[in-house]
Parts: C-alpha cells; sequence; structure tokens
C-alpha cells in the first residue's frame, strides 16, 4: 500500500496470516461437526442439546439461545439433519480450500475468499436483524475485517506481480 513502512505492512501480514488461519481451522472444525451431524442418530443429537443447554436453563430458564436450540432439536426432521450436515460440511471444505489456497499466495483466492466472505457476513448480518443475537454482529463484522486484510493483501500480491511500465 502507498506510504506504508514495513512495521505496518508486517502488523497487516501476522493480522492476515491469523485471520485465515482461523477460518483455516475454523472450516476443519465445520467440516468435522458436519459429519458428526450426519452420522449421530437424532435421539442422540437431542439427548447432546439437552445436556449441553440444562446448565444454561437452570440459570435462566428464558435462555433464547437455549431454549431455541432445544426446540429445533427436537424437532429436526431427518432431511433437515441432512442438509444441515452437507451445509457445515460444503462450508467448511470451501473454507479451508480458500485459507490454503490464500496461504499459498494464490492470486484467484483472493478474490474468491473476498466474495465468499463478502456474502456471509451480509448473511450473517440479516440474520442478526433477525434475531438481535449480539454475536452474529460480532462474527460479521470479524468477517468483514477479513475481508479487509484480503483486499489489503490482494492489493499488494497485485502490486508485486504487475509488469513494471517503462518511461521515457
Amino acid at each position: 500500500m502507498f506510504g506504508m513502512g514495513p512495521r505496518r505492512r508486517g502488523l497487516l501480514d501476522k493480522a492476515f496470516m491469523l485471520g485465515v488461519g482461523v477460518k483455516g481451522a475454523d472450516g476443519i472444525l465445520e467440516m468435522v461437526g458436519g459429519w458428526l451431524l450426519w452420522a449421530a442418530p437424532r435421539t442422540e443429537l437431542n439427548r447432546w442439546v439437552v445436556l449441553l443447554t440444562q446448565h444454561e436453563l437452570m440459570e435462566d430458564p428464558d435462555d433464547y439461545i437455549a431454549t431455541h436450540l432445544r426446540t429445533m432439536a427436537s424437532h429436526l426432521s431427518l432431511h433437515s439433519k441432512h442438509i444441515a450436515a452437507f451445509y457445515l460440511m460444503a462450508h467448511g471444505l470451501i473454507k479451508v480450500i480458500l485459507a490454503v489456497s490464500l496461504l499459498r499466495k494464490k492470486l484467484w483466492a483472493y478474490p474468491a475468499a473476498i466474495a465468499f466472505l463478502s456474502a456471509f457476513a451480509a448473511y450473517t448480518f440479516y440474520c442478526f436483524a433477525c434475531t438481535r443475537l449480539p454475536l452474529l454482529a460480532v462474527l460479521a463484522a470479524l468477517n468483514l475485517i477479513l475481508v479487509l486484510l484480503i483486499s489489503a493483501e490482494y492489493a499488494q500480491r497485485r502490486k508485486d506481480h504487475a509488469p513494471h511500465a517503462i518511461c521515457l
């Protein structure tokens, strides 16, 4: 970037590497979660949700997230379970492919990641608008920060790979 010193560039590079690494790790966890969702019987999923939410519901019986998780788990159809599992596995796989490609500095991955994360951030903001869950706003904002880091890194890569014009 114009006028950017090596120290600031180094901080941006580290933030970029950290953000992309976290996205890749998150993608792996999503793929594992999708596989577990696919493989686990619905009764077992319902039992897990009850176990994971019981402490929170003892403290606050009207907890929004815990009550909705229990409702969703108890009404989860086999079709819905398979769609959610496929979504998690596909979404996680895309994240892993993009993260690995970005870390390997593949130029095609920068615009792909920018588009993917921007769309996901927009969807997450939409979900926040519907639910008012602050965590969704935080996740969307983190995705947008990563989009900015990827955009800055992409601009630097393009500048590094641009053919040098000869001025006469």
